[in-house]
């Protein structure tokens, strides 16, 4: 009888490997760190009177607020603001500032300094009256990686009984004078600056008082509010990729 002779092909299936080896994503841009502070009233009359002593009011800067590099929330208040020097009067219901902020890719900052129902009065010398009355005058700070902004808002406000703008355009200046006085007001509204940080200051206001000699001089400041962020990358990312398919080596049985 012939001899039978069998070939057997013996194939493995196919087998992927299971272990992806690694590659280096995109990077992202993301915040590291943030930058948030903010300063209430800040005042610093000097006082010379015709008659009696020189005298100095000076308040501030009250309340102050300062947020951490890693972000979070801080805030703080001062109620019934009550200061007086010879014939000058300052008062406030309320002073408030806070701070905002987180990292991350949708990191963001942001800063408010804000002042209700103040007033600051010359009592009895040339009879002025009213310096400074409002209602509220605040000033805010937003940043994120798409840039930063400010603005400054003010209700009811007025200087020497003029009317102040509501929303005034950053950097507004104005002279405000009292007729048949010596009186003179510098007036800066809505004061921003941009700090060698890449951070954004905005001072809601600032007056420079200058009610003529034997009355007062001097200056009033609302804000600054400050914000800011510090953009970074985030690391790569590791993407798994899916190894090519290897086949098992082919067996051959002859027989």
């Amino acid at each position: 009888m012939p001899a039978l002779r069998r070939t057997i092909g013996l194939f493995a299936l196919s087998a992927f490997a299971v272990v992806a080896a690694p590659t280096a994503g995109a990077q992202t841009p993301t915040v590291t760190s943030v930058i948030g502070a903010a300063d209430g009233l800040t005042v610093a009359l000097e006082i010379d009177p015709v008659v009696g002593d020189p005298a100095a009011l000076t308040f501030g800067p009250e309340p102050t607020v300062t947020l951490p590099p890693t972000g979070g929330s801080v805030s703080e208040q001062v109620l019934g603001v009550d200061e007086s020097a010879a014939f000058v009067s300052l008062t406030a219901a309320l002073l408030r500032t806070s701070a905002e902020g987180a990292i991350g890719p949708a990191g963001f900052a942001t800063a408010e300094s804000t002042v209700a129902d103040i007033a600051l009065d010359e009592l009895d010398s040339l009879l002025l009256g009213g310096v400074l009355a409002a209602e509220a005058i605040t000033a805010t700070c937003a940043a994120d990686l798409d840039g930063v902004s400010g603005s400054t808002t003010l209700v009811g406000a007025s200087v020497l009984g003029t009317a102040l703008e509501a929303e005034p355009e950053p950097n507004t200046e104005l002279t405000v004078t009292l007729p048949g006085t010596i009186a003179e007001v510098g007036v800066t509204l809505n004061r921003q600056v941009e700090n060698p940080d890449g951070s954004l200051s905005v001072t809601a206001l600032v007056l420079e008082i200058d009610v003529g000699e034997g009355v007062f001089t001097g200056t009033l400041q609302i804000g600054p509010a400050t914000c800011g962020v510090v953009e970074g990358l985030t690391e790569p990312a590791e993407e798994l990729v899916p190894a090519q398919p290897v086949p098992a080596a082919q067996v051959r049985f002859t027989g």
